[in-house]
């Protein structure tokens, strides 16, 4: 996103530039997450250990 603040062309910035393979970054443009993002966030929540997803992983509450 090189630090812009764009919104995708949204904001008063409005240069911005799309990445080839988005799958390869977090976040879209200064605030905006990415799919890839979204798909950490809810793996860590899922399966994550205890000092991430604590006390339980949403996986413990399901099979309890």
């Amino acid at each position: 996103y090189r630090r812009y603040y764009s919104c995708g062309g949204k904001r008063a910035v409005k240069d911005y530039e799309l990445c080839e393979n988005p799958s390869d970054y977090v976040f879209f443009d200064s605030i905006h997450p990415t799919e890839r993002f979204n798909q950490i966030i809810s793996q860590l929540m899922w399966s994550g250990n205890q000092s991430i997803a604590g006390p339980y992983n949403l996986k413990t509450l399901f099979e309890e």
